[in-house]
């Protein structure tokens, strides 16, 4: 009999590292996918290393479902994950167990082969010929073997080309290539971009969605194993399937905060895996972005590669002229959310056959409901969000508790509510009044949420069958609208300066991406990009007028290492979470006591609630409090072993880096 040290891939107690030993007649690789009782149940684990016989009984292993089902390269990624975000390895390792695979179904290969279809696209991919400062780039990169790049600049400056190129060179190497989007999406139309260029065929690209049939991920999955997939498309799970020869990571759009895994642990940044990933493999990664974060721009590991806007003897990419519309000057109560300067833009737009877009903050007819008699605002009863007017009903849109639209006030009891403050369907509605005769799609939450929508949305997208397209900020994010003329934000300010030190950046990113939007290569256009604030003053538009995210990034670096905040420190957040309000606050309470002593003082640099009083959500409290250190947290014996015991208490949360700190 041979004994095995075996970590579940379920939820257990919090431990750092939870093994139980069990028994099997013969021997079994390391990293095997084993069944296991454990508490009365049948589950799934993974085999770590053989150990001499315990002194106390053991159970035996049911049966081994795969031989060797983890690479060594996934082990060491899923051990630098539990190290730097202090998280459990058993939760780790479920990030390489995905629901596709958890069924031991042998894939059929007549299901993959109708269900991949080849595509059908025969149109010319247009011939690229990198630009001079495109082969410095390449020359520069191509130059070593490994390391991390970070290629900026800005929209329509060519970095999508380069990483092409370096993923060509990639594939004489007969290497594996890894691009993460942000939003699934825009995968299709990504994926179908460097198929052409790369002149791959179907069966070497694994495209991952959430649309695969699991037999189909299950081959893909394999084939990657042996080195059969050259090219794997798809979110930040990409991460964590078993490579062979990986040699290329792509990063694309490195600022979006949709690499963040927050909803549930553990808790990771797909963009510092990526690093981990790199690493192991000894594999080039490259970062693309028109506005980097200061996290990933001040980073010394990472070399900095500048584009310029793109000029060539075939086109060249014009900046668009900004207007600033001052809505003090004309602003009634009941003033129309298009300005007269924005109206006689969107007319000229559309004499011109031109597309106009308008930025919305959020969707439904308002962001506030609130009473004329009482003067209340009414707000969500489970999460103390404001509700929003959707039409039908009142949503919240944090926790998504509904009401009708004809209830009552909560407080008085009358019927006269009104909302107030702008949403995708009240500025449909007014553009409908002003323009009765054009086609108005509009992009918001509710347009994602049914595939055969968003499927004949794009269409029309791409037959330029939509005049005035209104939306939130979803539509900023790589979508290519060669006859866009027109981009107005309205209520610009909306956000701007509000607590947490990364509004304003992430603010003023949606503005740089919209208006990359506009004079896309081969439009002969110079387009418009108009803004209707309260706020003229703000400075926040100068650097948005002149395209200058870089004078913008070295202002926001001073004003950070000032105030001590990452990339200088790092945070951590920590997070109590029950149904009982009392408890939330009590746990929250002695947490910070026992933070606040002079033996856990000295090894932090400030500790601070993240809000006054706890929030609610899905009937359940939460309050969190902010660590800032000068060193990463796992970088702390004491202060990683207290937050290791701490999170073995379930109700307790740690996030690493978090995205947010209100």
């Amino acid at each position: 009999m041979f004994y095995f040290t075996v970590i579940p891939l379920e939820k257990l107690r919090r431990k750092a590292f939870p093994t139980f030993t069990y028994a099997y007649q013969k021997k079994i690789a390391p990293f095997s996918l084993v069944k296991i009782p454990l508490r009365k149940k049948i589950v799934a684990g993974i085999l770590w290393q053989k150990v001499p016989q315990p002194k106390f009984p053991t159970k035996k292993i049911q049966a081994i479902l795969e031989f060797g089902f983890l690479q060594k390269n996934q082990i060491t990624l899923a051990k630098k994950i539990s190290d730097y975000y202090l998280a459990p390895l058993n939760e780790t390792l479920r990030l390489f167990f995905p629901p596709q695979i958890r069924q031991n179904n042998q894939p059929r290969l007549n299901q993959l082969h109708q269900t991949a279809k080849a595509s059908s696209d025969k149109e010319n991919f247009p011939k690229l010929q990198p630009t001079t400062q495109q082969k410095t780039a390449i020359k520069k990169i191509t130059s070593q073997k490994s390391g991390a790049f970070l290629i900026f600049g800005p929209a329509s400056s060519g970095k999508t080309l380069v990483s092409w190129e370096i993923a060509r060179q990639t594939l004489k190497k007969k290497h594996q290539i890894l691009v993460l989007l942000p939003e699934i999406f825009l995968a299709q139309q990504e994926k179908d971009r460097w198929q052409k260029y790369l002149k791959l065929q179907e069966e070497e690209i694994f495209f991952i969605h959430s649309a695969l049939p699991k037999t189909v991920y299950r081959e893909k999955w394999e084939k990657v194993k042996i080195g059969q997939i050259k090219l794997i498309i798809g979110s930040r799970s990409g991460l964590f399937l078993p490579f062979a020869n990986l040699g290329l990571i792509v990063i694309d759009e490195q600022q979006d905060s949709a690499y963040h895994q927050w909803e549930k642990a553990p808790f990771y940044d797909a963009r510092q895996l990526s690093q981990f990933l790199a690493q192991i493999f000894s594999a080039r990664l490259l970062h693309l972005s028109a506005t980097p974060t200061p996290e990933i721009f001040s980073c010394p590991q990472i070399k900095k590669i500048t584009l310029p806007r793109l000029k060539t003897s075939q086109w060249e990419i014009k900046v668009p002229n900004f207007l600033l519309v001052d809505l003090k000057k004309n602003f009634t109560r009941h003033s129309s959310p298009i300005s007269p300067e924005l109206k006689k833009a969107l007319e000229n737009t559309l004499i011109q056959k031109k597309m106009a877009f308008l930025l919305v903050p959020q969707r439904g007819f308002g962001q506030r409901i609130s009473c004329i008699d009482c003067h209340k605002i009414l707000k969500c009863p489970v999460c103390q969000i404001n509700l929003t007017d959707l039409g039908e009903n009142y949503r919240c849109l944090h926790c998504g508790y509904q009401q009708s639209s004809l209830a009552a006030c909560p407080y008085c009891h009358s019927f006269r509510l009104k909302s107030s403050g702008l949403g995708t369907e009240k500025v449909a509605r007014e553009i409908k009044t002003l323009f009765p005769d054009k086609r108005i799609l509009i992009v918001d939450q509710k347009f994602f949420q049914k595939a055969t929508t968003k499927a004949a949305g794009w269409q029309a997208l791409k037959k330029q069958q939509i005049d005035i397209l209104i939306g939130t900020q979803s539509i900023a994010k790589g979508f290519d609208l060669p006859f866009l003329d027109l981009v107005a934000i309205l209520e610009a300010e909306n956000s701007i300066g509000e607590n947490d030190f990364r509004f304003d950046e992430k603010k003023l990113r949606l503005f740089f991406q919209l208006a990359g939007r506009v004079n896309r290569p081969q439009s002969d256009q110079q387009g418009l990009v108009l803004l209707q604030t309260f706020q003229p003053e703000n400075p926040l538009w100068k650097n948005l007028q002149t395209l200058d995210w870089l004078a913008w990034l070295k202002k926001e670096l001073e004003n950070r290492k000032a105030a001590a905040y990452p990339p200088f420190t790092f945070f951590s957040k920590i997070t109590f979470i029950a149904t009982n309000l009392s408890q939330v606050e009590k746990k929250v309470k002695q947490l910070y006591t026992a933070l606040d002593q002079p033996k856990q003082k000295k090894d932090y640099l400030a500790l601070f609630f993240s809000s006054e009083k706890p929030l609610r959500q899905k009937f359940r409290w939460k309050q969190s409090l902010i660590l800032k250190t000068a060193q990463p947290l796992n970088a702390i014996p004491s202060l990683k072993n207290f937050f290791q015991a701490l999170i073995a208490n379930e109700n307790w949360l740690l996030e690493i880096d978090p995205e947010n700190i209100f």
